[in-house]
């Protein structure tokens, strides 16, 4: 899969903030899949097939973003 609008600078920052110890995630819409990543796998976004983000994914949801799930995530995270 590729992110067209997902720059070498936005991808450098992700990973270099969460390296230090920063929140840093990265929420994706792919066609009707929605997609939670954290900086560890931000390298490979991009670089694999959708099956394989899925599995890499922290948050996956299918249709329309179930909103309590993503906080609880992001605050289980800190």
């Amino acid at each position: 899969m590729r992110f067209r609008n997902f720059t070498d600078e936005q991808r450098d920052w992700l990973t270099q903030r969460g390296r230090y110890g920063g929140y840093c995630w990265m929420l994706a819409q792919i066609n009707r899949d929605y997609l939670l990543f954290d900086h560890t796998v931000i390298e490979s976004v991009g670089a694999v097939p959708k099956k394989e983000l899925i599995g890499m994914a922290v948050g996956h949801w299918e249709y329309h973003l179930e909103a309590a799930e993503l906080l609880q995530l992001l605050q289980a995270r800190k």
